[in-house]
């Protein structure tokens, strides 16, 4: 297969792939296919500190751990500059970090929109040639064809950043709730509102309701954000152990001592399986959880019937792959998958982005301080594809909330995420045909008016100029709409 339709085949897999293990994996594939390797490993910068392994052709212990910035990988991270030397051994950049028998190393970033998406390290042995230039080059070139799919990426990658800043806070705020309703400090917490009345929805709350209403444990998969947790506090709220404890463990967080303490205990203190007695325990991205601890949990498993503690997992990723991989317990799965529970993603809600947004707007609100979204930019909102689904639709809400000075939302309002569209210039456009509504001259007026409006994205300057009025004169009509209230100055 020649370069130029390898490259067009790596675009066609990526295009469509929001997943970056899985993305920066394939990538890693097709660049060892084309510059020969002995080793290809690929790591993703968590923080400024430190990045995630997450792909090696070898079997490599630390694949999914976190490990702090250094040598080479450290290097290219902060730089942004491809980096290679066939005399690792002698070259201060890789600071002592030589593996035995690898002479030569090339290390090339993936960038979008300047940050550093990830980091693909390529070693050879001795006997297996040199890097050049033309291979930095080449690489480079391979990456550069893939540039759309590489920014699709960086787009949803700031979301789903935005959507976990979020979620901390959501969780923190749901702590605090549960602290206001617990009873003997004894984690009783009081069942979700779950707004939607989309068939999807409805089948995952029956799935979830035939769970609680059974002794069984639970894993509920669906995307970020699409509110797995309020899943699982509807299961809990549903079974006949409602009254007694709730308790959630992430496995997200990077202190893996801290999990196995809160979990387990210790002799000097009880972990959440004493605590929580006929209650239920969520573990949280039970895919972040180490082999260690894996076995920890299958062990207490096993000893314990669910009828004396419910175990709900939660995960955002194919469990299978994860087990081929060798990261996940196989026999672990299968205890923590008696009853699957399918939470779909907000795009494939048909009907309910709207019932969400109208609550999420105006959620704890005085009447007197309510608003609402105009036509433009709820018809905005619903056809917008929700990458970070529940999460993100809250936030984009409130922060348009926030925005709006009056009392109607405008496209303006919203953040560039829902704002930005793909520039498509059709090769022949028809002429759309004219269609004539049978209206009142004031309710013609009306309605072109709002036409005009949403056509200028909010703008009321340049309405008023548009349709050969002054700007007072827009506003004063506005107000006589009930679009806007009084207007206090220019």
């Amino acid at each position: 297969m020649s370069e130029s339709l390898k490259s067009e085949s790596l675009y066609s897999n990526l295009i469509a792939t929001l997943d970056e293990f899985a993305f920066l994996k394939e990538l890693s594939k097709e660049i060892k296919s084309i510059i020969p390797c002995d080793i290809i490993k690929t790591s993703i910068p968590i923080t400024k500190e430190e990045s995630r392994l997450i792909y090696s052709n070898k079997n490599h212990s630390r694949i999914g751990q976190l490990f702090p910035h250094s040598g080479v990988a450290g290097h290219v991270a902060r730089s942004k500059k491809p980096y290679f030397s066939n005399s690792i051994e002698r070259d201060p950049v890789f600071m002592g970090h030589v593996s035995e028998n690898i002479v030569s190393e090339m290390c090339i970033p993936v960038i979008a929109d300047g940050n550093v998406l990830g980091v693909i390290q390529l070693k050879r042995s001795e006997g297996s040639g040199s890097f050049s230039k033309a291979d930095a080059d080449t690489t480079m070139k391979i990456i550069n064809s893939i540039e759309k799919p590489i920014a699709n990426l960086s787009i949803y990658l700031a979301a789903k950043s935005l959507n976990e800043t979020l979620l901390r806070k959501i969780e923190e705020k749901e702590r605090n709730k549960i602290k206001e309703l617990s009873i003997d400090k004894n984690f009783i917490i009081k069942e979700p509102i779950i707004i939607g009345k989309s068939d999807k929805i409805l089948n995952t709350l029956a799935m979830a309701k035939r769970g609680a209403d059974q002794d069984v444990n639970i894993l509920i998969k669906g995307e970020s954000g699409t509110g797995k947790e309020a899943i699982a506090r509807f299961v809990h709220c549903n079974s006949k152990n409602s009254e007694s404890a709730f308790a959630v463990v992430d496995c997200s967080s990077r202190d893996l001592t801290e999990i196995s303490l809160k979990l387990f205990g210790d002799e000097n203190s009880q972990g959440l399986v004493d605590i929580v007695k006929n209650g239920t325990i969520v573990i949280k991205k039970i895919e972040e959880m180490n082999l260690p601890l894996q076995s920890k949990l299958l062990s207490f498993l096993k000893a314990t019937k669910p009828s004396k503690v419910k175990v709900i997992t939660t995960t955002s990723t194919n469990m299978i792959e994860r087990i081929h991989d060798g990261l996940f317990r196989e026999d672990l799965y299968y205890f923590l998958n008696t009853l699957e529970v399918d939470v779909p993603a907000l795009r494939d809600r048909e009907g309910d982005v709207q019932l969400l947004i109208n609550h999420y707007l105006n959620e704890d609100k005085e009447l007197s301080e309510q608003k609402s979204f105009s036509p433009g930019a709820m018809k905005k909102l619903i056809s917008y594809q929700w990458p970070g689904n529940i999460l993100e639709l809250k936030s984009i809400v409130e922060r348009a909330y926030i925005l709006a000075d009056g009392m109607i939302v405008e496209r303006a309002h919203l953040s560039e995420s829902v704002n930005y569209e793909e520039e498509i210039v059709p090769e022949e456009v028809e002429q759309e045909q004219y269609k004539f509504i049978e209206m009142q001259l004031d309710e013609l007026e009306r309605f072109h008016i709002c036409q005009m409006l949403d056509h200028l994205g909010g703008n009321k300057t340049k309405t008023a100029k548009r349709l050969g009025i002054t700007v007072k004169t827009l506003y004063n009509k506005l107000h006589t709409y009930g679009m806007i209230g009084n207007r206090d100055s220019e």
